[in-house]
């Protein structure tokens, strides 16, 4: 199964948005720059927000025939993404490391970058109703115009989150939580079946 999803993933932007995420951390490393920050958190965000490509189905025309499930065949597309994202990562690791950067840990970043991919997914699964073929685009795009308008904002709703403030987190996870919530409604199948609707339906 992960055979035509690997080819297919040769024709999607995701590799070109891994090579992106990487980028400018490797470039201010290069030029011997010592703060990274922002660099950095643009890989950690962009890089979490390329899991909406999982959403898109480059291989449908492939798999359709084959009794494989479109639940399964994202996972499968969400592992590859994962896989390129962490390999963009460890590049810009190695960059910070080479410059005399001090990335920190790991935990300090993990409500904004979960929040991030769930964001990006409730896009993705947003635009994928819609019918749109670059749910994957829309979804980085707006998450990335999102996050923004959150930190912009928080200035002047002090109840918005900003991205690397260290007294924030638990607003990040509050919206990784709203987030999740509205990519599992939009990922709905509207053609499934409800249970209680067809007992109601047969009294």
């Amino acid at each position: 199964m992960a055979a035509p999803l690997v080819r297919a993933m040769w024709r999607t932007p995701v590799l070109g948005v891994a090579i992106l995420v990487a980028a400018p951390a490797v470039y201010a490393a290069a030029r011997g720059n010592d703060d990274l920050s922002f660099p950095v958190t643009l890989a950690v965000i962009a890089g979490a927000a390329s899991v909406g490509f999982a959403v898109d189905d480059p291989a449908e025309a492939i798999l359709t025939p084959c009794p494989i499930p479109r639940a399964s065949r994202r996972w499968v597309r969400a592992g590859l993404i994962a896989i390129t994202v962490a390999a963009s990562w460890a590049v810009v690791a190695v960059s910070s490391h080479a410059a005399g950067y001090q990335l920190g840990p790991v935990r300090s970043r993990l409500a904004e970058t979960t929040a991030t991919a769930a964001i990006s997914l409730a896009f993705a699964a947003r635009a994928a109703r819609s019918g749109s073929d670059s749910a994957g685009l829309v979804a980085v795009t707006g998450t990335l115009l999102a996050l923004g308008t959150f930190s912009g904002l928080s200035l002047y709703l002090t109840w918005l989150p900003q991205l690397g403030h260290p007294l924030h987190t638990t607003r990040w996870w509050i919206i990784a939580a709203l987030g999740a919530l509205a990519a599992w409604w939009w990922s709905r199948d509207p053609s499934a079946r409800r249970p209680i609707l067809d007992k109601s339906f047969r009294r």
